[in-house]
């Protein structure tokens, strides 16, 4: 989705959002724009066309009153996966609950309370001629949940349902028909690619969307797997996939932690763009080798790359050449002869006690290969660390592998810009390491549909 220049109308809704919803915060909710969007669009309406919302509204979303703010009347919502919570403050008097639930005004359609708080107290604020005045206030803290709430167990057997239905039949690839010899494994390794994240050129020196990332996504695996061909006789494809390949984990556009992100597309067309995404990949992988597609769940796409690993699987259910390994493990082995892998996405574990997990779940497999590593995504950045065992010869390698993501706002507001973007292959034979094949994307696939270069 192309990210044009703000346009005043653009601007214009930006500020009428505010001013009929009363904050920011509430406005984000309402229309599904996130915060940083609408607070970045009023920047703008106020810096170019002077327009703004209603002065006596704070940006943080709190009514300013004409005394000190000890006496402010306040309404916050906070809305997450599993609930919500409204925090009021009010010179109206409260004492029941009837009565606090009835000046909430909450759709009992959508939310089912939890838990009511109330409490009074004395606030203070100055009139205009500087006269002190004490006033009773009432707080009241309300906690919901959701009346309906969403179902991820249902969602997920209803997209194996559907998909395994039409799943469609491949014929053998005329390369595997040839029955290749599968000494040497290529995987092709691209995590954190983000898909929905958004990034405006002009507020963070490129754009994201989703066109930019199936484009820099396809370009990236044609060039590594055009390169590893040209050198070596490949028998296996290895292609992990997940590491963060979405962008965000639930419908409110929050990591799977509840952290707000900046997103491009809704939530179902950025999944649905990512499931097309990743297929087109893997038929154009099938066609030089077998492939093995292992789902990794990341930080911010814990849950839905399971179910997008359980779509693909069903895609797949019907060619003996892809198969898809989906178990809701967050570490995941590879061996390849004397080769073990090691694949997780490295924000939890401690990088310094991978080789002793790895020794822990993989026992048997672990005394028998002399050549070991970990790949990692998360950190957007590429890095090798060996870590060597008291007990063990040889050592295990960490290494992280960048990312060809683009920098969002927040992101770039705080200075988080990381190295150069890039992604990785790896050539295995069965004794171990060959080769390394590197990508960087040309400047030009980030500019969005329309843009001027």
């Amino acid at each position: 989705m192309a990210q044009p220049k703000l346009t005043k109308k653009q601007a214009q809704e930006a500020v009428d959002l505010v001013n009929k919803y009363g904050s920011i915060h509430r406005a984000s909710i309402e229309s599904g724009i996130s915060r940083s969007a609408i607070k970045s669009r009023l920047d703008h309406a106020e810096s170019r066309w002077g327009i703004a919302p209603d002065p006596t509204l704070r940006r943080t979303g709190r009514a300013e009153t004409r005394g000190q703010h000890a006496a402010a009347e306040s309404r916050e919502w906070d809305e997450g996966t599993e609930g919500a919570s409204l925090e009021i403050k009010t010179r109206q008097r409260i004492t029941t609950k009837e009565e606090a639930l009835a000046f909430a005004d909450l759709d009992e359609t959508k939310w089912r309370t939890k838990n009511i708080k109330i409490k009074s107290y004395e606030g203070f604020y100055k009139d205009e001629h500087g006269t002190g005045h004490v006033v009773p206030m009432w707080a009241i803290s309300i906690i919901v949940e959701p009346v309906h709430p969403f179902d991820y167990e249902a969602q997920r057997q209803s997209f194996i349902e559907d998909m395994s239905r039409h799943a469609p039949k491949y014929r053998a690839p005329a390369r595997v028909r040839k029955k290749l010899k599968a000494e040497y494994m290529l995987e092709v390794s691209i995590p954190d690619i983000h898909v929905g994240k958004l990034a405006w050129r002009d507020e963070t020196g490129e754009s994201y969307d989703l066109d930019i990332v199936r484009r820099v996504y396809g370009d990236a695996v044609d060039k590594l797997v055009s390169n590893a061909l040209g050198a070596y006789p490949i028998g296996k494809i290895l292609f992990p996939m997940g590491n963060d390949l979405l962008h965000v984990d639930t419908p409110t556009n929050t990591t799977a932690r509840g952290t707000p992100q900046d997103v491009a597309a809704r939530h179902f067309h950025a999944y649905r763009e990512a499931r097309l995404m990743i297929i087109e990949q893997i038929d154009k992988l099938r066609e030089i080798a077998p492939v093995e597609v292992l789902v990794v769940p990341g930080n911010h796409d814990e849950t839905r790359t399971l179910f997008l690993g359980d779509a693909v699987q069903c895609w797949y259910r019907n060619d003996k050449h892809v198969e898809v390994r989906n178990e809701p493990k967050q570490r995941k082995y590879v061996r390849h002869g004397n080769t073990l892998l090691g694949f997780t996405h490295g924000d939890d574990e401690k990088h310094g006690d991978l080789e002793s997990i790895m020794i822990r779940e993989c026992a048997e497999f672990f005394g028998e290969c002399t050549w070991r590593e970990w790949h990692l995504g998360h950190y957007h950045k590429r890095k090798i660390t060996k870590y060597v065992a008291g007990d063990t010869h040889g050592g295990t390698m960490v290494r992280i592998i960048p990312s060809l993501s683009a920098t969002d706002k927040w992101h770039y507001d705080n200075g988080y810009v990381k190295g150069p973007k890039g992604a990785e292959a790896f050539v295995w034979s069965k004794t171990g390491f060959e080769a390394i094949f590197n990508y960087t994307p040309p400047a030009g696939l980030y500019e969005a549909v329309g843009e001027p270069a």
